[in-house]
């Protein structure tokens, strides 16, 4: 019980100096928290996790990897991020949490997963498999319509196809606009396209994750092309 008692003391301790340290603004991790952490809440430990990010990735890496060996999705697929995004990136630890993760149904972690497939990202790629997880993704909806969009784009069909574009382009998503109206402009809905291609020339910022600036402009310049040839 001392033994216990001395550690809290010193990671609080430890942790109030980070804080000191890194952003005034900051208040220390919640003593409460921690100790529920300590005593193995998996919740308690993706809440610690949360705060040190702010301040130590290690400690935040630490604890989110306590909770992910627990089973704790949420944590899975945030240490998914956390290696996809945050140098050094370890793309195939990444692709195991995100793995973990997409397998209890968390649809952020489909996404990603199904992502990796597709391009080959930490994992062999797997069109079957990327096609998979990205559908199941997409089915559940939400995720900025990233997933409803890279499905749509690559996979669905028919009636199915223009559903998840119509989705994607409601969350304001570049390639979802840009998709679901060279769509209709195939369909002959001139005057539906021509309003997606106005609005898509305006998006700045809503795009992949992945997507890169030759990419953006690329997408942007499509959009321009279809004013000239469309608004007249």
């Amino acid at each position: 019980m001392r033994k216990s008692f001395v550690l809290l003391v010193a990671l609080l301790s430890f942790c109030c100096h980070s804080w000191a340290q890194y952003d005034d603004d900051y208040e220390p991790i919640d003593a409460e928290t921690l100790r529920q952490a300590m005593a193995g809440d998996v919740e308690a430990m993706h809440s610690v996790a949360s705060d040190y990010e702010h301040v130590r990735m290690d400690s935040a890496i630490y604890w989110y990897e306590r909770a992910s060996q627990e089973g704790y999705m949420f944590s899975q697929s945030r240490l998914g991020e956390i290696y996809e995004k945050y140098e050094p990136r370890n793309y195939e630890k990444a692709a195991h949490w995100y793995q973990k993760a997409a397998e209890q149904g968390y649809n952020w972690a489909q996404y990603r997963i199904g992502h990796f497939y597709r391009v080959g990202i930490g994992v062999a790629r797997d069109e079957k498999l990327a096609e998979e997880w990205l559908g199941k993704a997409a089915r559940q909806g939400a995720c900025w319509g990233y997933p409803q969009c890279e499905y749509a784009i690559y996979y669905a069909k028919g009636d199915e196809k223009k559903k998840f574009l119509q989705e994607a382009a409601e969350q304001r998503l570049l390639e979802g606009r840009v998709a679901l109206a060279q769509l209709l402009e195939s369909e002959g809905n001139n005057e539906e396209a021509l309003r997606l291609y106005q609005d898509g020339s305006l998006i700045f910022n809503n795009v992949f994750p992945d997507t890169d600036k030759e990419e953006y402009d690329r997408l942007k310049q499509v959009c321009l092309d279809a004013l000239d040839r469309l608004d007249k």
